[in-house]
């Protein structure tokens, strides 16, 4: 093969990814504002299913068949993308697509409702699109009971924790006149000729097909999916047919390494054990607490360490982004040029979403970053966590890194608009380290905020491995959550159910952090007095998104 064929056919796979992925969700073509998929949703039929594993593996075949000693350094580095790539799509057709998946933080009972507010219904053509996606959700809610029952026969169902957070969610929203839901946003929206119309079309769609659609569905989950759902103690993917080799699939797509249950089970046994002595000391420290357990309690229930009002939890996230916003000119060379906005997560997710979680930008400019920071009953929120998370999800974290990313120039699209886990939420983890070292954590403890988040995250390592491939009951994992970090035990269930629902996922954010302290690390060591820690952060953001192993070669070059 010449470089020049090559070359041809490493940018034709790159193309037809980018192209598998939008049409595996063309939902997320919306959020990156590519007006292609705005009138789509995904095709939910098993043969679409079928479909889209079908062109992803032929993708990764043809890749892994290209001889990289025959590419260049560029091509080396995009086919090594593709096949990380390649995994993580395949990773998450489980949570996404597989027939008995019930999912309360991305299912459709959240994913549609979301779609409403990034609809672009600002011109006659754009509201056209907006009706041919709202006039396919009753035949998608349908594909997707039908995928259940179906999935059920085969002994296939979901942990009944999960489904009756869905049953919640969708209580909720068949509960709201139908004028006043989230799916109508579009046309609440519209504005100039044609508007009223439009509204009027859309709302129709609305009483007659979607809501319907969504009663069957929850009727469906409740009569027919909750009883015969996996119980609390066989809730991990390892009690399904197939779910052992499920489960390593998913570590290869959210990890990008190949590593074994056992392995990442015992880096995280050690990252624990690491995590509890700095916890006992920090807490000695800033709280005067003598033990872990002691450090634990007072950051959990200690008078002045959790918030009054919504409106507090959304100054402090915008003060630390601003404050961040001041110093990265010291610490990055490339930059994000787009400022971050600053949102309270919409009503209809609050329950079942995080502390906070970040939205990218759209890549045409038409819609800015978004940190979205969770004020459901702010009493509960501890306000030791905002600015570690704030470091994560904004800046320097997810709002800095993706929008270095889709500016990169020369990039295959899925490079620089399709961020591949654990490089994106390593980098993440990683910020909130950074976030000290810049000067943003203000106060020891902000600091003891940033140990806390990352003591979760070494808890990940144990419970999610635990769950799915070890047979752990979810009380079991709730358990060592408790024990290990400052979650009560309310919110430690609420993000089981999270590693319930997203196999796999939660182990992209330790140890991608730890591979990204290795590598700066090494570069430390090799380079010296040399070593600079912009090139060392432009390194990393420089090549856009890439599996561990691709990042590693390129920062080491």
């Amino acid at each position: 093969m010449s470089v020049s064929s090559g070359r041809t056919e490493v940018a034709e796979l790159a193309e037809r990814a980018w192209t598998a992925s939008m049409a595996a969700e063309p939902l997320n073509g919306t959020v990156l504002g590519d007006s292609h998929c705005d009138g789509r949703l995904a095709d939910n039929s098993p043969e679409g299913r079928a479909a889209v594993v079908r062109d992803f593996r032929e993708i990764g075949r043809r890749a892994h068949a290209l001889p990289a000693d025959e590419l260049d350094d560029t091509d080396r580095t995009t086919r090594a993308a593709l096949l990380g790539f390649v995994e993580t799509e395949l990773a998450l057709q489980i949570p996404e697509y597989a027939p008995w998946s019930v999912d309360p933080m991305a299912g459709p009972a959240v994913s549609l409702p979301n779609a409403s507010e990034l609809q672009p219904v600002g011109t006659a053509e754009q509201r056209e699109r907006a009706l041919r996606r709202w006039r396919e959700m009753s035949g998608y809610l349908d594909r997707y009971t039908a995928g259940l029952r179906s999935a059920r026969t085969g002994g296939q169902v979901a942990a009944a924790v999960l489904v009756r957070r869905v049953l919640g969610q969708l209580d909720d929203l068949l509960a709201q006149p139908v004028e006043h839901g989230p799916l109508a946003e579009p046309a609440r929206a519209a504005e100039g000729p044609g508007a009223p119309e439009f509204a009027a079309e859309l709302e129709e769609l609305l009483t007659g097909a979607i809501r319907p659609a969504y009663a069957r569905l929850r009727t469906v989950l409740a009569e027919e999916i909750l009883p015969v759902a996996r119980p609390d103690d066989r809730a991990g993917l390892c009690h399904l047919p197939g779910g052992d080799e499920l489960y390593r699939q998913a570590i290869r797509g959210f990890v990008t390494l190949d590593l074994s249950p056992e392995e990442v089970h015992e880096t995280g046994l050690a990252a624990v054990r690491d995590s509890d002595r700095e916890l006992t000391e920090l807490g000695r420290q800033v709280l005067g607490t003598p033990d872990l357990a002691a450090t634990l309690r007072r950051l959990r229930t200690g008078d002045g360490l959790r918030y009054t009002g919504k409106a507090e939890i959304l100054a402090v996230a915008r003060a630390a982004v601003d404050r961040a916003e001041e110093v990265v000119p010291d610490w990055f060379g490339l930059r994000h040029c787009g400022p971050c906005d600053v949102r309270a997560v919409p009503p209809h997710e609050e329950q079942n979403a995080p502390f906070a979680y970040y939205q990218w930008p759209a890549a045409d400019g038409s819609r800015p970053g978004i940190y979205y920071v969770n004020t459901y009953r702010p009493e509960s929120r501890a306000t030791y966590e905002s600015v570690p998370t704030a470091c994560h999800e904004a800046v320097p974290g997810h709002h800095l890194q993706l929008s270095v990313a889709q500016r990169l120039q020369g990039l295959p699209a899925f490079r620089r608009l399709v961020p591949v886990p654990a490089y994106a939420e390593g980098w993440g983890l990683y910020a909130e380290t950074l976030g000290e070292e810049m000067g943003l954590y203000r106060s020891d403890l902000d600091r003891l905020g940033a140990r806390s988040n990352d003591a979760l995250r070494c808890c990940r390592l144990v419970v999610d491995t635990g769950l799915h491939a070890l047979g752990w009951t979810r009380q079991r994992a709730i358990d060592f959550v408790v024990e290990h970090s400052a979650f009560p035990a309310e919110r430690a269930a609420s993000e089981i159910d999270r590693y319930l629902a997203w196999p796999g996922q939660a182990l992209s954010y330790k140890l991608g952090q730890l591979e990204l302290l290795r590598l700066r690390a090494e570069a430390r060591s090799r380079l010296g007095p040399d070593f600079g820690i912009r090139r060392f952060h432009d390194a990393v953001l420089g090549a856009g998104s890439l599996p561990l192993g691709a990042l590693r070669e390129v920062v080491t070059a």
